[in-house]
């Protein structure tokens, strides 16, 4: 499912119970994600999404990939990452 040749890892879906959404829950386990993606060698995240929570990755740099007919889900979306990075101090 990774955009072109690159090799990703996959995340299918990211879910914050509504009591902690907007406190940043979501934002750290998402950089937990990334800065796993990056120690594995992997070029990029793949995510697979909700409709409602694609802005919420966009506005993380993730961008949206085509769909896909053939996809097993309908909102994919992509963030390359560098070689081992550490998560955004809070």
């Amino acid at each position: 499912d990774s955009p072109g040749t690159h090799r990703g890892l996959s995340l299918h879906g990211l879910y914050v119970a509504p009591d902690c959404q907007r406190l940043g829950v979501g934002t750290r386990l998402l950089d937990v994600a990334l800065c796993e993606t990056a120690a594995a060698g992997a070029d990029g995240l793949l995510l697979k999404a909700q409709a409602s929570a694609v802005s919420f990755f966009r506005d993380r740099g993730f961008c949206v990939l085509a769909e896909d007919d053939e996809a097993h889900y309908a909102h994919r979306l992509w963030k390359p990452v560098a070689a081992k990075t550490e998560p955004r101090p809070r």
